[in-house]
């Protein structure tokens, strides 16, 4: 996914985040997200404490915004 602040590459590669929800760190620009995965997918990314950003624009966890 991408960083919804910076725009950098946050690496959700990993099986942890094939059904996860909860917050997620960029390392590149220190933001913190939360997001929600279903099945592999991004299903939700929001600031922490904040409003939701990609709600209903599901992609692939590696696909990029564009």
């Amino acid at each position: 996914m991408v960083c919804i602040v910076c725009g950098k590459e946050v690496n959700l590669d990993h099986v942890i985040f094939q059904n996860y929800q909860g917050p997620v760190k960029c390392f590149s620009c220190g933001t913190m997200m939360e997001v929600k995965t279903a099945r592999g997918t991004l299903d939700d990314v929001a600031l922490q404490g904040g409003v939701a950003a990609g709600k209903g624009k599901s992609r692939s966890i590696g696909e990029s915004a564009a």
